[in-house]
């Protein structure tokens, strides 16, 4: 059970780090960096 545990976690850290990654792209691009994933802000 805790190797699927530890497999679970991986992907989602994996997932985690590429919208992270991305949104700080998008963020740099318009000067916001202090952005800790708050993806799709509304304004």
């Amino acid at each position: 059970m805790s190797d699927a545990v530890v497999r679970e976690f991986k992907k989602l850290d994996d997932e985690l780090a590429n919208q992270v990654s991305d949104a700080t792209k998008t963020e740099d691009k318009r000067g916001g960096k202090g952005s800790k994933g708050n993806g799709g802000g509304g304004k």
